[in-house]
């Protein structure tokens, strides 16, 4: 009798990367495997791909070179969902990058070290949460002319840069 092979399983892959690690249906319940993850004991960090959010409570995501910290490649209207205190730290890429909309919000901080946010042909909204960016440049858009937009409603945003503050965005 033959062997035959009923089912196969592939695991969903979805277009955000944690530390330069690919976000799976494998470890989207906790990412705090992730090497460059530290999530605190009452802390969390999980994505939920049925509602599109990343959930950050007591996260920091630390990495070298040629990493994000967090990098949201696809994931149109991505909600970043952030309480308690968190760092995103990295040193020569940007520590948050997005190519498609994105909206970070929740009633925690968020510190953003290293090469800053980068906000790629699309547009980055903060609400509620207190966020200081800094680095190069604090948060900027690829030249300006790609539609590149910040919207900031009922939150604290500082940015420093060594470059610029802000740059590049239509606010």
């Amino acid at each position: 009798e033959e062997n035959l092979v009923k089912e196969v399983k592939i695991g969903l892959k979805y277009d955000l990367y944690i530390a330069g690690t690919q976000v799976t249906e494998a470890n989207c319940d906790d990412l705090s495997g992730i090497d460059g993850v530290t999530v605190a004991p009452d802390g969390e960090f999980k994505y939920d791909p049925a509602t599109t959010t990343l959930t950050m409570k007591d996260v920091k995501v630390q990495v070298g070179n040629a990493k994000n910290a967090i990098y949201n490649k696809g994931i149109e209207g991505l909600k970043i969902v952030v309480s308690g205190t968190n760092s995103l730290e990295t040193t020569d890429y940007p520590s948050l990058a997005i190519r498609v909309s994105t909206f970070i919000e929740g009633s925690g901080t968020l510190e953003v070290t290293g090469a800053g946010i980068y906000v790629n042909e699309t547009t980055l909204t903060i609400s509620d949460i207190t966020l200081e960016a800094s680095g190069k440049f604090g948060i900027a858009g690829w030249d300006g002319n790609q539609n590149e937009t910040l919207i900031i409603k009922n939150a604290t945003v500082t940015a420093k840069g060594t470059e610029a503050a802000i740059d590049y965005l239509k606010t």
